[in-house]
């Protein structure tokens, strides 16, 4: 079994913790890390955000999540939101040179992987 690192605080957690706000559907995560100290057990609590953060997403252009989750994944999945936000936009001559900047990066970026 791997272990379970907290996103927020790179220390090992125990388990992950649910909580609903009264009177709202919106569910937030924490990691609970449980140690002990002085004889007595204790919990730490770090918080993870929401498994999607439902009020900014309008203001962004896409769907930003909590820290919930692979962060490998969550991140490939903003780059894949952000691609189709920029292939609905007119881009003017130095946002198309800094995205074929950027897109030579993650070229040689997938290129560094050796698993095929």
């Amino acid at each position: 079994m791997s272990e379970k690192v907290c996103p927020r605080c790179g220390q090992p957690y125990s388990y992950i913790e649910r909580r609903t706000v009264k009177g709202s559907k919106q569910v937030y995560f924490y990691a609970v890390h449980v140690y002990k100290e002085g004889g007595r057990w204790r919990k730490k609590r770090c918080y993870l955000g929401p498994k999607l953060y439902s009020r900014v997403t309008p203001l962004q252009g896409f769907q930003l999540r909590g820290l919930i989750g692979e962060s490998r994944q969550r991140l490939l999945d903003y780059l894949e939101s952000i691609i189709s936000e920029l292939e609905r936009m007119d881009l003017d001559a130095d946002s198309r040179r800094r995205l074929k900047d950027l897109s030579a990066r993650l070229a040689r970026l997938a290129e560094l992987g050796t698993d095929d």
